[in-house]
């Protein structure tokens, strides 16, 4: 009898064990999806930061030597803005597509960056300026596609990594349900079963105590 309680016991304690384990595996789990998310998030502004420096710089190009153009300072601040852009980008970890794609970026803004300081400090006849004006704005411009294909392939990535974290999420939560339940109705079994095992003895007793006191003395 007393095996049979401790067996019970140990069955609905282990199986409070189980749902508390369950539980933990399943929120670490969400909890790493949703900082995947974020860091994704994260790694996705930066990205964006870096098209938007370089439409800055671009503009910048057209425009100086214009009354519409800003001081030289300007520029090269926001060169600098777009130069460690770049480099936090590569701070991120990416697949072997993408490594290789910013360091094509990364000879890219090198180039730009060349191009954009011989067409500012160039003293040349305005023929030549206007050709390294040209040539930088190229670049530029070849930067910028590339930037925006890199920004593209990496927000289509986000999508597909938010979808498959909300699948996973919803597949944890289906599943920690069921474990819910399961372990509940086996709980209620066990619950009967003890409950039964211990009432047993004391029906018995009972019985045996009223056929003793109406004279049944050869009971068993």
């Amino acid at each position: 009898m007393r095996k049979k309680i401790t067996q019970y016991l140990l069955i609905i304690f282990l199986l409070f064990a189980l749902s508390g384990g369950i539980a933990i595996t399943a929120l670490s789990q969400v909890t790493k999806d949703l900082n995947s998310l974020i860091t994704l998030h994260k790694v996705e502004i930066i990205r964006q930061n870096l098209v938007i420096n370089l439409q800055t710089v671009q503009t910048n190009l057209y425009t100086i030597g214009t009354s519409f153009g800003p001081d030289l300072d300007v520029i090269v601040e926001n060169v600098t803005s777009l130069d460690k852009a770049i480099t936090s980008c590569q701070g991120c970890h990416h697949g072997p597509l993408l490594t290789k794609k910013l360091n094509r970026l990364k000879k890219f803004t090198e180039k730009y960056k060349e191009a954009l300081s011989a067409f500012i400090t160039t003293t040349a006849n305005p023929e030549r300026v206007k050709r390294l004006q040209m040539a930088t704005a190229e670049i530029g411009e070849m930067l910028l596609q590339s930037t925006r294909e890199m920004a593209f392939i990496t927000n289509q990535k986000l999508k597909e990594k938010s979808a498959t974290a909300l699948r996973e999420v919803e597949r944890i939560k289906w599943i920690l349900l069921a474990s819910l339940i399961g372990i509940m109705i086996t709980g209620c079994i066990i619950a009967v079963n003890l409950t039964s095992e211990i009432l047993k003895p004391i029906r018995e007793l009972s019985d045996a105590a009223r056929e003793v006191a109406s004279g049944n003395l050869g009971y068993t």
